[in-house]
């Protein structure tokens, strides 16, 4: 079957899908007919978001709006940048609802608020540093904390990785360094000074955005590890010199940070106990794509600063450091927030807007066909955005990278296990959305995407394994 065809089928496979939530059905067909129209489907990633992800994050805001009201919670803030769809469907549909809920769209990250924190954590900051990742380097690392490329090398030389600096490394080797960095005293005193030059401007941000003054409230992100959380509990309990424990809404978690209460995380579609007793949602489900869809076109946050008053010239207001690259995606991105506004209005007027007959089925049906086996159209439409998942974006590549021969060859589940047992000493090829990469690179897709299914399923079981 020609791709054409076949992506045609995948429409009409998905339409079927839908008509078990016939809200979703009818936001479905009314905004691709208002923007593709329905005899000539002129957009993938256009059919493809508003038939599965616009139902999937319009569940999930109607899950977190929900949530709220029953936990009395007044005020909800959407992180950047994961948050940034999200934060304009929830102004829309909470509108709709008429709900008394205050909507704030947060600027952080990853990268700044850890920055901030690591002077708080002592030498237990490596466990955030050293963490693992699409082609992790030495250096990578480093820069994690800000350190400059001089301070870098003086480092390597103090740990003996002078000569591999820019080497990739596998995840044994990235917890043999935290190792290494522990025992280097330079290492941690460069770490923490960088730390210092940022904690203050970051607490300041968050004291003027309102996260400390008496409002119950609680906050909204993608999920997975849910360490931003964590993070945000550090640096807002330094800040008031009490404990402060904020409650996080999630599209998912696969298992929840060391210390953490587990009452004030919640999560909508993938849960840690999901993952222990229920693992055919993570199998089958990318967290590299679902990022990349779900961001904002501006540049990820870095720092923060104070910027002046136009009136007065003095102190005025701290705004948040964006990188100098916008995101790569950008143009997409204002494409998907116009769709996801339309769908959000259709699906608030919709007649079958109180029927929610088997939605949360039906989402599951939906991100399992899209992301387990996708179609060419959609591998090469979808894999062709640019993606990095490190929390510095040093290096971008395609979503789903083409591979060769030799790259699929090492795809093999039991060459795989073997590499990551240390009996074989090999790299495996990396991909942000590995079945999206199988099907660019290969007729042959079946055989591989099973076994892509089965290598994530044996290593959430050896993941919950760790967790008992």
């Amino acid at each position: 079957m020609n791709p054409e065809a076949s992506y045609r089928n995948r429409i009409a496979d998905y339409g079927r899908i839908l008509r078990k939530a016939p809200a979703h059905e009818a936001a479905f067909w009314d905004t691709l007919r208002k923007h593709s129209g329905v005899e000539k489907i002129q957009d993938v990633r256009d059919a493809t978001f508003l038939s599965v992800f616009a139902p999937a994050l319009t569940e999930y805001i109607e899950w977190v709006l929900d949530e709220a009201q029953k936990t009395g919670i007044r005020r909800l803030y959407f992180l950047a940048r994961d948050g940034y769809l999200l934060y304009h469907l929830a102004s829309i549909l909470a509108a709709k609802r008429k709900l008394n809920i205050e909507l704030r769209y947060l600027k952080v990250s990853r990268y700044a608020l850890r920055l901030a924190e690591y002077c708080l954590n002592g030498e237990t900051c490596l466990d955030t540093l050293c963490v693992g990742g699409i082609d992790v380097t030495f250096s990578k690392i480093l820069k994690r904390a800000a350190l400059t490329e001089e301070e870098i090398q003086a480092v390597a030389k103090a740990a003996g990785y002078e000569e591999r600096i820019d080497e990739t490394l596998s995840y044994s080797e990235i917890c043999f360094l935290k190792g290494v960095l522990a025992q280097i005293p330079q290492a941690l005193t460069l770490i923490r000074k960088h730390s210092l030059e940022n904690l203050d401007q970051t607490i300041a941000y968050l004291k003027q955005e309102g996260l400390v003054d008496g409002a119950s409230l609680a906050i909204v992100d993608s999920g997975w590890v849910g360490t931003t959380q964590q993070s945000l509990n550090n640096l807002l309990s330094q800040m008031t010199g009490r404990t402060v424990m904020l409650d996080g809404f999630y599209f998912g978690l696969y298992e929840l940070p060391q210390n953490a209460i587990p009452d004030t995380y919640h999560a909508f579609y993938i849960t840690p106990d999901d993952c222990r007793k229920n693992r055919y949602r993570k199998s089958r489900f990318s967290i590299c794509m679902f990022e990349t869809v779900c961001s904002a076109p501006a540049g990820m946050t870095v720092g923060y600063h104070m910027v002046p008053s136009s009136e007065t010239g003095k102190n005025g207001k701290y705004e948040a450091i964006e990188s100098n690259l916008n995101n790569p995606n950008s143009d997409q991105i204002k494409r998907f927030q116009w769709l996801i506004m339309d769908y959000a209005g259709e699906y608030a007027h919709s007649s079958f807007r109180k029927r929610k007959i088997g939605s949360g089925t039906v989402i599951e049906e939906l991100l399992c066909k899209c992301m387990s086996t996708p179609t060419q159209k959609e591998a090469e439409s979808f894999g062709t955005l640019l993606f990095c998942d490190d929390v510095l974006e040093l290096r971008m590549e395609e979503l789903a990278v083409k591979w060769g021969k030799k790259d699929l060859k090492k795809q093999w589940l039991v060459y795989r296990i073997l590499v990551k047992t240390g009996r074989v000493k090999d790299h495996l090829p990396e991909s942000g959305w590995p079945e999206g990469s199988i099907v660019r690179s290969t007729r042959y897709t079946g055989f591989l995407l099973w076994q892509e299914r089965m290598y994530k399923r044996i290593l959430a079981i050896r993941q919950a394994g760790k967790s008992v």
